[in-house]
């Protein structure tokens, strides 16, 4: 039963990380801040699989993005990509 729950758990958790993310992003740089101050709290409880997933899903969206015109903007999207490193 444990496994159940930790199945269901993760999926949710999931779930919010990757909604917190595509809310972050719909307004970037903007609400990149809801990275540090919601989405991240959340990532400890994830497999690193699936935060291996979500760091490949946060390259691809900033494959065009220049972060040099205004680095400040940016850094919540750096800090939370470094600190979900594992």
């Amino acid at each position: 039963m444990a496994g159940a729950t930790q199945n269901k758990d993760r999926s949710d958790i999931l779930k919010i990380v990757k909604g917190g993310i595509q809310y972050a992003f719909e307004n970037a740089p903007k609400q990149l801040s809801f990275l540090e101050v919601a989405v991240f709290y959340f990532i400890p409880e994830l497999p690193i699989s699936d935060v291996q997933d979500i760091q490949k899903d946060l390259e691809k969206r900033m494959e065009n993005v220049q972060t040099d015109e205004d680095p400040s903007r940016w850094q919540p999207y750096h800090t939370f990509y470094n600190a979900s490193s594992y």
